[in-house]
């Protein structure tokens, strides 16, 4: 429980000054969260932003604006009212540094604020329930942690396990309602899928859950959704209120001769009437990947695994002729009815993976028709943006690194040249241009920037970033008035322009799409409404979340044009 102060001093109610007035407090929002019957919102946002200042996470690319954990700590700990207080309490169970948390603690213990039951009771909640549902093709599974309160209320964190990916938490979200409720919505949507639900040993939960997380944490490029891995520290404390000595699940060990039957048994179905023993090799590879990749159950399949076997497994891992592998769709074909005749799968399931061989078939016969593709070692430089070098075992990674970094840049300000000649002069702080948009979006285009200019106030904070995003506002209508003419909110455009130019400029990290958007009052994902804006401008092929071009330096604030001169001149 979130400890009290002893004393009969009366309490302090919102609106009241404490070392600061509540409402000139930039967190004062987060305060208003108390006023609130669930505490969802704010473990949500406190989540956010313990995930946001983690110490221990490592960026790839430019080095990121984050924000320091140990100063924010500090100023939080300093300042005594609502906002403040309501972070600690947080902070107080999902930080994980233990004397960070004992710190908060012991400050919390001092306020003296009047704060909600369900707030003072916060870190008294008690996972009552664990289930999971299964997916019979085996592609991903839902874990459930239902969450109680003595005050009554519930929350259920759901953390999907995507086993295509490594059996990784690819995503996970937090909802006010017990997993039978969410059984209930779910059920009609999965009842003729075949996906069923179980209870699950909390330990073994947890054992499981947290080795997700881990490797989850370690895939290149990361997994981000608008939840994670910005709920990862709500989870991980959730996780921690369950036994410990569960055991995650081993992948299954099989043997050549388990391996050589199950090829036997196929080979003598009717399934495989018309393959002759030419195709056992084929039956290898798949069985290859069906046991040692994705679930490790080489009887299911779904659309996902067969996407990954035929467009990326076999172009990158198998080398044998042409004519061989092409008739690896035709022996997949029959090697799936097979298996899922054996493993029970729904005929309508089976139905939908044979579906996918068929919309890429051409896609893999293409993919293996090159004999330029990278394979083995050289396929995984290439994945992470390397130059594949012929010399395999004598490789200078930090000469590779700095030059895909170098040629990043490169391509973010629009070649060699405009790379040499980068300076760090800051933006002026220019008005809007409309001279420029036709006249008829002209007050269109300046109600979103109207919009754009209070995300740069609020979210941003800098005039520089207002200049670029009206730049970019301003050039993406001039370019392509029909964006503007198009019968659509301001509100997900104006987000659109600032998702753009924050991701270019290296201001958006874990968590802080959602927050920036919800100045706009908005939620959910904008990047659709990027791409005509991008386009307009001639940067809809350059420009992505992990590689977010512009192809020019117009839109570039001097301190993100500071880090390229930096890293250019070696400085």
């Amino acid at each position: 429980m979130t400890p009290k102060r002893a004393g009969a001093a009366r309490p302090r109610h919102f609106g009241e000054h404490g070392s600061h007035p509540v409402d000139e407090h930039p967190l004062a929002y987060i305060g208003d969260m108390l006023r609130l019957d669930h505490p969802l919102d704010l473990l949500a946002v406190g989540s956010s932003m313990a995930w946001v200042m983690d110490p221990k996470q490592v960026e790839l690319g430019p080095e990121p604006e984050r924000t320091d954990r140990t100063a924010l700590l500090e100023s939080l700990l300093a300042h005594d009212d609502p906002a403040t207080t309501a972070l600690l309490g947080v902070f107080a169970l999902v930080l994980d540094d233990e004397l960070a948390r004992r710190r908060c603690m012991t400050e919390l213990a001092g306020r003296r604020w009047s704060t909600p039951p369900w707030f003072r009771a916060l870190g008294d909640a008690v996972v009552a329930r664990v289930a999971e549902s299964v997916d019979p093709l085996g592609d991903g599974d839902n874990l459930y942690l239902q969450l109680h309160w003595p005050t009554g209320q519930v929350l259920t964190i759901v953390a999907y396990i995507d086993h295509n990916l490594g059996s990784v938490v690819k995503d996970a979200f937090a909802v006010p309602m017990e997993v039978e409720e969410m059984i209930d919505v779910t059920r009609p949507h999965v009842d003729d899928r075949g996906i069923t639900f179980v209870e699950v040993d909390p330990a073994a939960a947890r054992a499981r859950v947290e080795q997700a997380i881990d490797w989850s944490n370690r895939t290149v490029p990361p997994l981000e959704s608008d939840t994670w891995p910005v709920i990862q520290p709500l989870l991980r404390w959730a996780l921690r209120s369950l036994p410990d000595g569960g055991e995650a699940p081993e992948p299954s060990e099989w043997e050549p001769e388990e391996l050589d039957t199950i090829v036997g048994r196929f080979l003598a179905s009717p399934e495989a009437v018309g393959l002759d023993a030419a195709d056992a090799d084929l039956v290898d590879h798949i069985l290859w990947y069906g046991t040692s990749y994705g679930s490790g159950d080489p009887y299911r399949w779904g659309p996902p695994r067969v996407e990954i076997l035929l467009l990326d497994w076999v172009p990158r891992k198998i080398v044998a002729p042409f004519e061989e592998l092409a008739r690896l769709p035709i022996v997949l074909r029959a090697f799936i009815r097979w298996a899922h005749g054996e493993a029970g799968i729904p005929t309508e399931l089976g139905a939908e993976t044979l579906a996918v061989i068929d919309e890429y078939e051409d896609d893999y016969l293409a993919a293996i028709a090159d004999e330029e593709r990278a394979q083995g070692m050289d396929a995984l430089l290439e994945v992470f943006g390397f130059p594949v070098d012929d010399d395999q075992f004598e490789i200078d990674w930090e000469a590779r690194w700095a030059e895909r970094v170098r040629s990043s840049h490169v391509r973010a300000v629009g070649g060699e040249h405009a790379y040499q000649a980068l300076d760090a002069e800051s933006l002026p702080d220019e008005p809007l241009d409309l001279d420029v948009v036709p006249d008829d979006i002209r007050g269109r285009v300046q109600h979103v920037g109207c919009l754009v200019d209070r995300v740069c106030d609020e979210f941003f904070g800098d005039v520089e970033m207002r200049t670029a995003c009206r730049r970019f506002l301003i050039d993406s209508a001039s370019g392509d008035p029909a964006v503007f003419r198009r019968r659509s909110k301001d509100e997900p455009l104006a987000g659109a322009v600032c998702w753009v130019v924050g991701n270019a400029n290296g201001r958006l990290h874990h968590g802080d799409t959602g927050q920036m958007l919800s100045v706009l009052g908005l939620k959910g994902s904008v990047s659709g409404r990027a791409e005509p804006l991008l386009r307009a401008i001639g940067a809809g092929d350059i420009f992505s979340s992990y590689d977010p071009h512009l192809g020019t330096p117009r839109y570039l604030t001097s301190g993100r044009r500071e880090d390229m001169i930096r890293r250019r001149d070696g400085r």
